[in-house]
């Protein structure tokens, strides 16, 4: 990209390590984002107000176990099959859906109960977790049908990482600048990203075993909250053959950290958070010079 005269020194800076986080809301990737809670942990060199560099990122999970109890599907009317069902996932940006967003481990299995009845259940076509684990004591623990950890008392999800949801969020950057003189731009706008890092902090994962979707009517459903699970920090390290001053691609995810969650100690995972695109912008034009329109060109 190229840049004549670059004089964003005459633009108004905000102080060092100040953290500029813009929260927006997006329709992206075919998720609906909500406004996003958790702020950036992006901290950045003075800059320019208005410049900026807009991330789309997407959080994932995964070790997922759950330790009971759940009684969230014990045969109160509800359309699931008692006592497995499916669980999704709603975050501070993201909604939950009726997918593949926190699988569990049963899926069309013939199962034989504590009373020696046995049918085949999980017959809808995601991994379903046990969620009626001690209310019916035809279902309760130990029993290695119904249980497949910890003796038989637990469980532990049979399938591999989840995307359960993702954000939009807009994070000030420095001016890009050309520091040798060939008239394009190496340093700055998303570039920042690379020595920086992108991270979120106060992530949550609210877990909900669902109800209604099999009837394809989710805005009226009975979804059941079970637990929330707590990641105070993620963050993801981003590569310079990512990104280029205007935008970066889709980048490696970040480390996996634990949760903290409810004192019952329902359930437990790991998650981690990685950028899927980003881009430069600079709506006020403060990184330009106003008297040559040809650097101008973000």
């Amino acid at each position: 990209m190229k840049l004549g005269d670059n004089s964003s020194t005459n633009a108004p800076l905000l102080a060092a390590g100040v953290l500029k986080a813009v929260i927006e809301t997006a329709f992206s990737f075919g998720r609906t984002t909500k406004p996003v809670v958790a702020a950036s942990l992006l901290w950045l060199a003075p800059q320019a107000i208005g410049q900026e560099c807009e991330i789309d990122y997407e959080v994932k999970n995964s070790s997922r176990y759950v330790y009971g109890p759940v009684n969230e599907e014990c045969g109160d009317g509800e359309p699931h099959s008692v006592p497995f069902g499916n669980w999704g996932v709603d975050t501070e940006s993201s909604d939950r859906k009726d997918g593949n967003q926190f699988q569990g481990w049963c899926k069309y299995r013939y199962l034989c109960d504590n009373n020696d009845d046995c049918s085949t259940h999980c017959q809808d076509p995601w991994y379903q977790w046990h969620s009626c684990t001690t209310q019916l004591p035809r279902y309760s623990p130990p029993n290695e049908d119904f249980f497949n950890y910890s003796n038989n008392t637990q469980q532990r999800s049979t399938r591999g990482t989840n995307s359960h949801g993702g954000g939009f969020v807009s994070v000030g950057v420095s001016c890009p600048v050309d520091t040798d003189g060939d008239n394009y731009v190496d340093e700055g706008g998303c570039l920042d990203l690379v020595s920086q890092g992108f991270g979120i902090s106060g992530h949550r994962m609210e877990l909900y075993e669902l109800d209604g979707w099999i009837v394809h009517n989710p805005i009226f459903n009975d979804d059941d909250h079970v637990t929330t699970l707590r990641f105070p920090k993620l963050t993801a390290t981003v590569s310079s053959t990512q990104c280029d001053v205007q935008e970066c691609s889709a980048g490696s995810t970040g480390t996996y950290r634990s949760s903290t969650t409810s004192s019952s100690r329902t359930a437990s995972a790991r998650a981690a958070v990685r950028i899927m695109r980003a881009r430069f912008t600079d709506e006020y034009n403060d990184c330009c010079d106003a008297s040559d329109s040809e650097t101008c060109v973000f």
